[in-house]
């Protein structure tokens, strides 16, 4: 799906993270969505309050598409990644993604995900700040 530089998706998560509560009612709000925006790819959390949304550099495969996953867990995983260098791949199950797969080194974990459809989205126009 996609390669990145370490400090670039470490920069971004740690940025996104500090909205996601420890706790949430709402399972969907515990994760980071992670979707396409021309050359770059975006980092969203949202608490339904505040949303962040940030960008990083990756190199993105034709086979790309947008996720959600656990925001914490994620950020720790890309920090203690081995090499700077950082690949997320999709896996599959009865057609549908269920799992991402990140590759650094020799390391190699998988991390739960739910439809990017599922992440609420406020209407932008609403927003009364942006910075």
């Amino acid at each position: 799906m996609f390669v990145t530089e370490k400090p670039a998706l470490a920069e971004a998560l740690g940025v996104v993270r500090d909205v996601v509560k420890a706790k949430n009612k709402f399972p969907i709000l515990d994760n980071v969505l992670i979707e396409h925006d021309g050359e770059r790819l975006t980092a969203l959390s949202s608490n339904l309050t505040i949303e962040i949304r940030t960008r990083f550099a990756a190199t993105i495969g034709e086979e790309f598409i947008p996720f959600t996953c656990p925001a914490h867990i994620f950020a720790d995983i890309v920090r203690n990644a081995p090499e700077d260098r950082i690949a997320i791949n999709a896996i599959e199950q009865a057609g549908v993604m269920a799992q991402v797969q990140i590759k650094s080194g020799r390391s190699k974990l998988k991390l739960p995900v739910l439809p990017a459809s599922d992440f609420p989205k406020p209407d932008a126009d609403r927003l009364s700040h942006e910075l």
